[in-house]
């Protein structure tokens, strides 16, 4: 019996840690990414832990969306799909993984988002059993980017023609 209670209160030492760690992840990734979330794996499969953040402004989804950990690869632009797939294939084997990809929302809009996650292993078994990541809107700046790339093409081509005139 002194042995069991000690497991129990082991187990329940754990989980307060846990919890106290997840809090401290979840306040960081709020101010520091626009979205951030945890999956966990449950019976098998994987679930959403919790998101939080501007997720349903940069992806358009709905709550119910939201609760479903791979519907985001509904959004990926189809010349993306295999990336984002590998992407995940990756992370859930162990290995932290980035990735920039553009987006489709169901309302049509086209965004770019900068995506980051991180899997933890239980100690014991070794197996992914969370996935922590975080995702930044970054159209802005990769239009931004673009602009930039067209105006050097200009003036590439200006300078071509000033030398053509020559």
């Amino acid at each position: 019996t002194e042995r069991r209670n000690a497991q129990i209160a082991l187990s329940e030492a754990h989980a307060s840690l846990e919890k106290s760690v997840d809090e401290r992840y979840r306040v960081l990734a709020e101010i520091s990414a626009d979205y951030s979330f945890v999956n966990r794996k449950e019976d098998g499969e994987w679930v959403r832990e919790w998101i939080t953040g501007a997720v349903q402004r940069i992806t358009g989804q709905n709550d119910a969306q939201i609760q479903d950990p791979d519907h985001w690869l509904t959004l990926v632009h189809p010349d993306e799909h295999a990336l984002a797939q590998t992407h995940i294939e990756r992370v859930r084997a162990g290995q932290p993984s980035e990735i920039e990809l553009r987006l489709i929302t169901p309302q049509g809009e086209k965004r770019a988002i900068y995506r980051n996650e991180v899997p933890m292993r239980d100690p014991e078994t070794d197996e992914v059993v969370r996935i922590y990541g975080v995702v930044s809107d970054i159209t802005e700046r990769k239009q931004l980017e673009l602009q930039h790339m067209v105006h050097v093409r200009q003036q590439v081509a200006v300078a071509q023609l000033g030398q053509t005139a020559l």
